[in-house]
């Protein structure tokens, strides 16, 4: 009698697609398959059917996290856009001329609220 092992489920690319949607992160198959194609996601390959365990989707949608820094920590970039080459645009200035705050550095303002 063969051992029993422990295999994680594998989804298709439509159900992947489908769980990944549900979680909130709107994506296609065909956008999934892109992905896949380019490196992307990790994925199974088993006689010709491919299919990611939930492992990969979670990999997939945590190698995108981007960390905030610590608004405390003094650094060589502007706290207010993120960036080393260009300068912050003061309050006041012509309209248009301010910088779009990136999500980091408006979450560090928020804090401050």
């Amino acid at each position: 009698m063969a051992d029993v092992i422990n295999i994680p489920r594998g989804f298709t690319e439509a159900e992947a697609a489908e769980i990944l949607t549900k979680n909130g992160w709107s994506i296609t198959p065909e956008t999934l398959r892109k992905h896949r194609r380019n490196g992307k996601i990790s994925f199974r390959k088993i006689g010709g059917l491919v299919r990611y365990t939930a492992a990969d989707l979670e990999r997939f949608v945590n190698q995108g996290t981007v960390e905030c820094r610590d608004s405390d920590k003094t650094d060589s970039k502007s706290v207010t856009t993120g960036s080393q080459s260009r300068k912050t645009a003061q309050a006041g200035t012509q309209h248009g001329s301010m910088q779009n705050l990136d999500m980091c550095a408006a979450k560090a303002l928020m804090s401050q609220i």
